[in-house]
């Protein structure tokens, strides 16, 4: 879970919530507004398509975007090589550059 710069938080979890359709590799994550004067608010999705973020490393970037090394590569016993960038000013993800290793 992370609080975002501006203000909303953002969160996922290792598997599709409530029986919804998993597809290995990907994850579900979740944006949530927190308003200054009230209680939480919107709840919006983003797909990163790329990996499975579960047991991966998060550090945000100068820029305010959050970084995302590795995550679980699929059931091997190992870490995924992936990189990953979510960009909070449009809720999106991105692929970054891959690792030599998991």
């Amino acid at each position: 879970m992370h609080l975002l710069p501006n203000g909303n938080v953002l969160s996922w979890d290792e598997q599709a919530p409530n029986g919804a359709n998993y597809v290995q590799g990907t994850t579900l994550t979740f944006i949530v507004n927190i308003p200054t004067d009230g209680p939480p608010g919107t709840v919006t999705t983003a797909v990163n398509s790329h990996t499975l973020l579960f047991c991966s490393g998060h550090t945000f970037l100068a820029d305010g975007r959050l970084a995302v090394i590795g995550g679980q590569d699929q059931g091997l016993d190992y870490g995924d090589k992936d990189t990953d960038f979510f960009d909070y000013r449009t809720n999106t993800w991105s692929s970054g550059p891959t690792m030599a290793n998991g």
